[in-house]
């Protein structure tokens, strides 16, 4: 199975296009694009000079920096290499069988515990994309693992803290993951669950609210960690990573400008795009907004109308015959660019490159090479049709 990874890889982009990374635009990570204060940016210069010793192996200054904040014992807390390292080791070091896991959610947890040997038994949210009390029904005997993302990734939506707590009660006997990357921008903590509810465990990340996904340090904490003793590596984190993360935490409060300003952003986005009549949105306590339509070439012309560029990078061609038009690349080199017709007539040199043209595009090359007289320029189904009942009529 091919892996699929969140964030864009700009560096191997950047070596391919023969640019700067500092050029490339990502738009495939919610991380906050409003840089760093000076302050942090000074810590991150100071810190180099600690770099000759072996970083600190149980991140004492950082644990206490998260022990301050969230009003929990330094006994609680363990430290990793960024989310997914803490996701990997719940995995890996609590062995799950059966997982209850709702979707749609962030694809690493799949990965991670699938890798671990453990089967995903799913929890739907329907067309409001909300977890309900009905996912107090789907705990079985076999249910042994439970992952909630708070906010949740994709879909920005966040349970109450009285959900949290109906589903640690239902669930008390297995571990209940609540992963808080995007808490800064929520509304309700987990983490004062903690103390009546063992079997909860809590993750948090520096990488959204923060802007710091380089640095790779994420936190867990829950009374429990212990558990997971024996597969945490010494010095996972370097202590550039420490210094930094533990002057952001003892100076969180100078980012609630920051964080106001793009709560600020979302809110007035969505009151905008809401009113597209073609578009439902659904309401975010994330840093970004989740939406859906049905009708997507009376999306794209509204768009169209408003003079809103829509820039899709895909390999999915049935929604790229919508396009205006199409760049393909190869090597970081512009191979085509044209119109769909025009892109979709070079089936030989779409194949070529390792590209699959739309349904009813290949199925009229495949016709065409037993003979039929089709058109070059067949994208859609409606099309094909109508070229085979007119060469039907002229029989």
């Amino acid at each position: 199975m091919k892996k699929i990874s969140h964030g864009g890889n700009i560096y191997k982009k950047a070596k391919e296009m023969g640019i700067r990374e500092e050029d490339i635009l990502d738009f495939s990570a919610n991380i906050s694009p409003l840089g760093l204060p000076e302050h942090i940016r000074k810590a991150m210069i100071e810190a180099i000079d600690g770099t000759i010793n072996y970083p600190d192996p149980d991140c004492s200054r950082l644990k206490e920096a998260i022990s301050k904040q969230d009003n929990v014992p330094e006994s609680h807390i363990t430290c990793g290499n960024g989310g997914a390292d803490l996701l990997y080791r719940l995995a890996f070091g609590l062995h799950p069988k059966k997982v209850l896991l709702p979707a749609p959610a962030f694809v690493e947890y799949e990965e991670a515990l699938s890798a671990a040997g453990a089967q995903m038994e799913y929890y739907l949210m329907r067309d409001d994309f909300v977890i309900k009390e009905d996912i107090l029904e789907q705990i079985t005997e076999e249910t042994d693992f439970v992952v909630i993302c708070n906010p949740n990734n994709p879909t920005g939506h966040s349970i109450t803290l009285s959900e949290m707590k109906k589903i640690s009660e239902a669930f008390k006997d297995i571990p209940v993951i609540f992963d808080e990357a995007y808490m800064e921008f929520g509304k309700e903590s987990a983490v004062c669950l903690l103390k009546e509810y063992p079997n909860v465990f809590v993750c948090r990340t520096l990488s959204k609210a923060y802007g710091l996904a380089g640095i790779r340090c994420g936190f867990m904490i829950s009374s429990q960690v212990e558990k997971l003793s024996a597969l945490f590596i010494p010095y996972a984190l370097s202590s550039v990573t420490q210094t930094i993360a533990s002057v952001v935490l003892r100076h969180a409060d100078e980012y609630k400008d920051t964080i106001a300003t793009i709560i600020s952003e979302r809110e007035r986005m969505y009151q905008e795009v809401k009113e597209f009549k073609q578009l439902t949105m659904y309401p975010s306590n994330a840093n970004f907004l989740f939406g859906r339509s049905e009708k997507k070439d009376l999306l794209l012309a509204m768009f169209k109308e408003k003079n809103i560029t829509i820039l899709m990078v895909t390999h999915h061609m049935e929604e790229v015959i919508l396009a205006d038009r199409i760049i393909v690349m190869d090597q970081g080199k512009i191979v085509m660019d044209g119109k769909p017709k025009e892109i979709f007539s070079r089936v030989d040199e779409m194949k070529a490159l390792g590209l699959e043209v739309p349904y009813a595009t290949e199925l009229a090359w495949e016709l065409k090479k037993e003979g039929v007289n089709l058109s070059d320029t067949i994208t859609t189904k409606e099309e094909l049709v109508e070229e085979l009942c007119q060469l039907k009529l002229k029989m």
